[in-house]
């Protein structure tokens, strides 16, 4: 995770800036989904009297990454206000957990996904800019009537 930034910067090179940018958020909910997750999990094996979230859906003698999948699922869904209601917190404390989780993550996931959409108006913008440019191109090599294959050379760039 250390090292992520220094192969964002390296990327920069070969791919579009505002594409990181989706990728970077993209990368930030699944670490913010595998915390949540993890959090989950461990609130579940608090309470081992009582019936709580793990042993509400068969997991007590499951494996720690069967229960880690089910939290993952629940966290993704949560996060995404899918919610699908098969994995319910049974516990006060889970309850309470579940709330405060609820609303973070439906405060980050508004956060994320409006950023993200100014990201792709951002890039579908400068796809428009770089159309209107060769559309100006075009006109002007045409009312000029600049022969084909220069007109050619000049669309793409190529200086030979």
């Amino acid at each position: 995770l250390m090292k992520m930034p220094f192969l964002l910067a390296k990327l920069e090179v070969y791919v579009n800036r505002g594409v990181l940018h989706i990728i970077k958020f993209l990368f930030m909910v699944l670490v913010i989904d595998h915390l949540m997750a993890c959090l989950y999990c461990f609130i579940g094996t608090l309470d081992d009297d009582h019936i709580n979230w793990i042993t509400a859906n068969g997991l007590e003698f499951a494996s720690d990454y069967s229960k880690y999948v089910a939290a993952i699922y629940w966290s993704m869904s949560t996060m995404t206000t899918v919610g699908y209601g098969d994995i319910v917190p049974y516990s006060d404390m889970e309850r309470i957990v579940t709330t405060a989780l609820v609303m973070v993550m439906a405060t980050l996931y508004a956060y994320f996904m409006g950023n993200i959409n100014m990201m792709v108006a951002s890039l579908n913008i400068n796809s428009t800019r770089k159309s209107q440019q060769l559309d100006l191109i075009d006109t002007f090599l045409k009312k000029n009537e600049v022969p084909q294959s220069i007109g050619d050379r000049v669309r793409c760039g190529n200086k030979s």
